[in-house]
């Protein structure tokens, strides 16, 4: 599995890649605004309560959906989604497991 070393050495690779300073993001510039591609899992561990930090899981966002679902059939136990994401809702983002 990957490790966070490795996913800060790829995205570092990719031009105009920016690391942020509180938290393990990565964002590059989108019509003036950094829009983040891949970060830490922010879990919400209790109903109602702050999300926390889960630093074994990474979020990457995908260009569409059926980019999504192209990943998440690839392998479920290494790629999953939120409750949230698996309505409706159009959202671009699929969480990986991976060694801290």
């Amino acid at each position: 599995m990957a490790t966070q070393a490795d996913v800060r050495r790829i995205a570092l690779s990719l031009p105009g890649t920016v690391e942020a300073s509180d938290r393990f993001a990565f964002s590059v510039a989108n019509k003036g605004k950094l829009k983040g591609f891949v970060w830490v899992w922010m879990e919400r561990v209790v109903p109602k309560k702050p999300r926390v930090p889960q630093p074994k899981v990474i979020a990457v966002r995908v260009a569409s959906l059926a980019d999504k679902d192209f990943v998440l059939g690839l392998d479920s136990e290494k790629f999953f989604t939120e409750p949230h994401c698996r309505g409706s809702l159009p959202c671009s983002s699929v969480f990986r497991r991976c060694r801290s």
